[in-house]
């Protein structure tokens, strides 16, 4: 089997590139974070130097130091029932992306309206679009739990409760 180095090459000098801004990507996108949510979400990105077929690398999301999002190039390819999908149009349908994709969107995303960010299909960026300071209380109480991906709701909802308490929107 011929290994064509060049294009190894090229992904690995991408993913190099990737580590080193990945750190001023990951503070632009914090800050922008809703005081409620400040030090409580975060989200994160590893790259394995060695990886195995099911380790390339991981892109995901804290909240009260619990993983409530995570995306790998392996993972993507499969639902939390098994379920296969080889084509990246089926990603968005499904909640599901690879840490590349996760890192170019979020790349994107700070150039967005908030408008424009709460409105993608990917379900990762309506839910950091929830998590951004310019998405307000009124918004908030608009989004509907009953239709939206469970990622989203847990950010709604961990925004609202840190904000003032508890809260009980309808449809909950």
């Amino acid at each position: 089997m011929k290994i064509d180095r060049d294009a190894v090459s090229v992904k690995n000098r991408l993913q190099e590139a990737m580590q080193l801004r990945w750190s001023k990507l990951k503070q632009q996108l914090e800050v922008r974070f809703a005081p409620a949510l400040q030090g409580c979400l975060s989200v994160e990105l590893t790259k394995y130097s060695k990886p195995t077929r099911s380790e390339n690398g991981e892109f995901f999301v804290l909240l009260d130091n619990k993983k409530i999002f995570s995306a790998s190039e392996y993972a993507a390819y499969r639902d939390s029932a098994g379920q296969y999908y080889r084509q990246p149009e089926d990603f968005d349908a499904h909640g599901i992306t690879t840490e590349f994709r996760a890192y170019d969107d979020l790349h994107q995303s700070l150039s967005w309206s908030i408008d424009e960010f709460a409105s993608k299909p990917n379900p990762l960026l309506r839910g950091l679009a929830a998590a951004d300071s310019r998405f307000g209380r009124r918004r908030l109480a608009e989004v509907r739990i009953d239709e939206e991906n469970p990622f989203v709701v847990e950010i709604v909802n961990a925004r609202l409760a840190k904000a003032t308490g508890p809260a009980v929107l309808p449809g909950r």
